[in-house]
């Protein structure tokens, strides 16, 4: 399973270089700019629902209600937080956002609203995350074809990757919905919006922790545009995204598999061996990509971005070593506190990146550009390592 959910990674991966050279350095900025505005929306519905669905699913054998009520609620956070988003952006522009802008910012919120349709939770709990992981790689397939054809035909643009974001996730999420039709025991009956508000209720640490988060990782994109320069802008989203990309595929495949079985780790040594287990695959993996990267960060950005994006190797050396403080915060922090039903001290170390990393922007990114946002990111993953240790080692003895 994680090999298949690491190949879902690789594609959009794949898919850079390509965006690099047939967009240059300007528009490729613009782009992921926009992405990562919407990729809020994205995280905060998705991820704070993850972690509270998968625990509650396996708490109560999978039951499709609560399935149901966990999609409504999805969906309305996706809702709400793309009405944020498009008033943000369209308040945030000096003067009226562009056709073209506006065009990318409909398909954006299309891929948000399919991506909210697709239950992964589900399929967990239902012992199905294989079949999870494959019908999200068709996905990424379904982009990457679209991507490429565009280019065979001479019509790639800049909508042409947005565009193939909301195809891939709408063939994800009808998929998906195909697979529920198919489990016994299924209704149509929506559940009661007592529900909804009660899995809300339970989601909330996760969602509040995963909002604080985006505020030094994911909004760094947004910080660079408004305290630098476009060029800045892409040399920052082309070292991120590379990174990024790679730390799913190594950190976050293998993550999510890890999670899964510490949820269902009994107590004592069990548990213990689970978590030593899961500590030593990440910081493997950490290790293993984050040298090589760092000692190859300019050959890496002019092999693959090409020699316009050569600016963005110092950028890359620095948050070669994103992958490895993520993946033990993530062993030390989210997994391991949610395993112990103690994840609301989580908001400790979160709030204390993000103060870190806003002082750190504020500071270092209008000088240093993508330079000083990319060390502004790294030393808010470190202290929030540095704290979730403390706080996984105080509750895990106790």
């Amino acid at each position: 399973m994680a090999l298949v959910q690491g190949l879902q990674y690789l594609v959009p991966l794949a898919l850079l270089p390509l965006l690099a050279r047939g967009l240059g350095v300007d528009d490729f900025g613009s782009l992921f700019w926009y992405v990562s505005a919407f990729a809020l929306v994205n995280a905060a519905s998705a991820f704070g629902l993850e972690w509270s669905g998968t625990r509650s699913l396996s708490a109560d054998g999978g039951s499709l209600r609560t399935v149901a009520s966990l999609m409504r609620l999805r969906t309305l956070a996706t809702g709400l937080g793309l009405v944020l988003v498009w008033a943000g952006v369209v308040l945030g522009f000096s003067a009226r956002p562009s056709a073209g802008a506006l065009a990318v910012m409909l398909l954006l919120s299309a891929d948000s609203l399919a991506a909210a349709r697709f239950p992964n939770y589900a399929f967990f709990a239902a012992d199905q995350a294989a079949r999870a992981a494959r019908i999200q790689l068709e996905g990424r397939l379904v982009l990457a074809l679209w991507v490429v054809g565009a280019l065979a035909v001479g019509a790639f643009g800049l909508l042409t990757y947005p565009a193939g974001m909301a195809l891939g996730s709408l063939w994800v999420a009808l998929r998906a919905h195909r697979w529920l039709r198919a489990q016994p025991g299924r209704t149509s009956t929506p559940p009661p919006w007592s529900e909804v508000w009660a899995r809300a209720r339970e989601g909330a640490p996760f969602f509040g922790i995963t909002l604080l988060s985006l505020g030094y990782t994911t909004a760094n994109m947004l910080v660079v545009e408004a305290l630098s320069s476009p060029a800045e802008l892409a040399w920052f989203a082309a070292s991120s995204k590379l990174v990024v990309a790679l730390n799913s595929i190594f950190i976050g495949a293998v993550g999510a598999v890890l999670f899964r079985d510490r949820l269902a780790a009994g107590a004592g040594a069990e548990r213990d061996g689970v978590h030593r287990s899961a500590l030593a695959s990440v910081a493997g993996l950490g290790l293993a990509l984050g040298l090589p990267l760092w000692l190859s960060a300019d050959w890496v950005i002019q092999t693959y971005y090409g020699p316009a994006f050569g600016a963005a190797a110092s950028s890359l050396k620095v948050l070669a070593w994103i992958p490895l403080a993520v993946g033990l915060s993530n062993v030390l922090g989210i997994q391991g506190l949610a395993a112990l039903h103690k994840e609301r001290w989580l908001y400790l170390p979160v709030a204390a990146g993000l103060l870190l990393s806003v002082g750190l922007n504020l500071a270092w990114t209008p000088r240093g550009g993508a330079l000083g946002a990319s060390g502004a990111w790294l030393a808010a993953e470190l202290v929030i390592l540095g704290l979730s240790a403390l706080l996984y080692r105080r509750f895990s003895r106790s």
